[in-house]
């Protein structure tokens, strides 16, 4: 999700965007500030706002709105169609529409459950958690292993500014003194 999309929805929250309004007021997006594309249509504006809520992707939301409007589960290739023409002439089918205006309104209803409507979360899986825990643990160790070089090299609270620390050993012999 857009980072513009998610400061542009967290504005309409702290605005009061929940309080009761007509279903057209709602849908139509444009009287807020839009931070993406000021040129949107309503109906590409609301199937943005409808995957916001779902936080989710604007696909999934063709996905869900096909499965609610026929009733199956669709193809990719069926709803590639649909989100193709989307995607390049923000041609919205009607169902896809009807969907998003559906989200939108459970949401100002605070009866919006993403769960119900189809959106799952997958947990990660124990190979990916072992997988994380090793990452941090190698972050970690390069990290302690990074600051303990700094400390030998510097002391403490060392002589910062001479980097790399001279020893005497570099100054045994006097270069410009040669017979």
């Amino acid at each position: 999700m857009p980072a513009t999309l998610v400061a542009t929805l967290y504005w309409h929250y702290l605005r009061g965007f929940r309080r009761t309004q007509s279903a057209l007021a709602v849908l139509s997006l444009n009287e807020f500030p839009q931070y993406f594309d000021e040129d949107l249509s309503d109906d590409v504006a609301a199937i943005l706002h409808a995957a916001a809520l779902l936080d989710s992707t604007e696909y999934l939301v063709f996905e869900l709105a096909y499965k609610d409007w026929f009733g199956e589960k669709a193809t990719d290739q069926r709803v590639e169609r649909y989100f193709t023409r989307y995607m390049f002439a923000e041609e919205v089918p009607v169902w896809v529409r009807q969907y998003a205006r559906k989200v939108i309104t459970l949401n100002q209803e605070g009866k919006l459950n993403p769960r119900a409507l189809g959106v799952y979360k997958p947990l990660p899986s124990r190979r990916m958690m072992l997988i994380g825990k090793v990452y941090t643990g190698l972050l970690l160790a390069v990290f302690l292993g990074l600051t303990y070089a700094a400390y030998k090299e510097t002391g403490l609270f060392g002589n910062w500014g001479s980097f790399p620390r001279e020893t005497n050993s570099d100054y045994r012999h006097d270069h410009r003194a040669m017979p």
